[in-house]
């Protein structure tokens, strides 16, 4: 059997909850749901998952940094009115264990209680796909960048001065009077990296040397080439 608290900032919409999650036999609410503080509650009952529903994020944030500072506190789940990527950041940071939509609650309400009260992290699909794009931007970030560098190890020496001046904007003829070679080897050098690299224009193999992180000088810190 899951202990469920309740506090709720208006009177109906705890009710609300507490109907609820009576439809499911597993999970036993202590509380009617009734304007209470969050202290009152956890002293007078021992709840394995407390449910916030304010209209405050701040108010939300205070309730979690209550619970935070109690012994063997229970998963809390936050019911927020108004939720942006940013929001469901400030109130995981500050201890949530699930994040829900207040408009859509109902539907989701059972199967976060069960998962947080089981040691899980619960976000209803609409606020996962954010939260989760950005975890894995900076992981996506560094992949594209070993991905490039890979591909650009492949290149001879003389390849990367090349590439390094495609970069910077020069056309053929001013890269081979800076790297003092015809035009017409300056083309084989060309026609040689977008090769190398699976690309098929300028633009192509330029924008795969930003991802491996040019800034003045193309490194490939020590990565094997693809396919070496």
């Amino acid at each position: 059997m899951i202990r469920v608290g309740v506090v709720a900032d208006q009177e109906f919409e705890g009710i609300g909850i507490r109907t609820t999650l009576e439809e499911d036999t597993q999970l036993r609410v202590v509380d009617p749901g009734r304007p209470v503080d969050v202290g009152p509650l956890l002293r007078a009952a021992r709840l394995d998952v407390l449910i916030l529903s304010f209209r405050e994020e701040d108010e939300a944030v205070a309730a979690l940094k209550d619970v935070g500072r109690r012994t063997c506190p229970p998963a809390v789940v936050v019911l927020a009115h108004d939720v942006t990527p940013s929001s469901v950041q400030r109130l995981l940071l500050h201890g949530a264990n699930g994040v829900l939509r207040h408009i859509s609650a109902s539907a989701h309400l059972v199967w976060v209680v069960r998962a947080t009260a089981g040691g899980a992290l619960a976000l209803c699909p609409d606020l996962a796909v954010p939260v989760v794009d950005a975890y894995l931007k900076p992981a996506r970030r560094r992949q594209r960048r070993t991905s490039a560098q890979r591909l650009i190890a492949r290149l001879s020496p003389r390849e990367r001065e090349v590439l390094l001046h495609v970069v910077e904007g020069r056309s053929d003829a001013q890269i081979a009077i800076k790297l003092s070679l015809s035009p017409y080897t300056v083309k084989d050098h060309l026609r040689s990296i977008r090769g190398k690299l699976g690309r098929d224009s300028r633009l192509g193999i330029a924008r795969l040397a930003w991802q491996a992180g040019f800034e003045g000088e193309l490194t490939t810190d020590g990565l094997e080439p693809i396919g070496a």
